[in-house]
């Protein structure tokens, strides 16, 4: 395993989610306390919350949405992770990739991200952002799903960049 740390950073990128741990919570194997900390804990910050903050709150209260695994996929061992398959996989395959993400932290040159999305689409529109535009009526609440008219945006942005896979005339464009 490459578990070498640069500016006390997790660079060992390969052990997935479920192998890390938090500081405040895990305790290492007996003898093993330095082998576990280079290896399985997240950069800093994420190495000082305790992982019950993340625990869902009463049902009667305002649900908590952040959570460990959250924290994890976002951290820099993960996102280099990603990055590495991702480009590896286009490096070996004899055809064309193209990649998209709901998110920012992925490498914008690899993977179409959430604010290239955005800029394509003109737009960034959620379920929530539905719930919000017609006061509850439509859409979920704290819902970051695409709403209807994202999707349908996103459609036409796909059918606009790829012509040539869609031979069909349709209504929506």
């Amino acid at each position: 395993m490459d578990s070498d740390k640069k500016d006390e950073s997790n660079t060992n990128i390969f052990i997935g989610n479920s192998a890390y741990h938090s500081t405040k919570t895990d305790i290492p194997p007996i003898g093993e306390d330095d082998l576990h900390k280079r290896q399985f804990e997240l950069e800093f910050p994420l190495n000082t919350f305790d992982e019950n903050i993340f625990q869902p709150n009463d049902p009667y209260k305002e649900p908590n949405f952040a959570n460990i695994t959250q924290m994890i996929n976002c951290s820099n061992g993960m996102v280099n992770n990603w990055n590495a398959i991702l480009k590896s996989i286009k490096l070996v395959v004899p055809f064309k990739l193209t990649y998209y993400s709901w998110t920012n932290e992925l490498d914008a040159s690899l993977v179409n991200t959430k604010d290239v999305i955005t800029k394509d689409c003109g737009m960034w529109h959620t379920l929530h952002d539905e719930f919000t535009d017609t006061n509850g009526q439509t859409g979920i609440y704290f819902d970051v799903h695409w709403s209807n008219k994202m999707n349908e945006a996103f459609f036409k942005n796909i059918i606009k960049s790829y012509p040539q896979y869609f031979t069909y005339e349709s209504k929506i464009i």
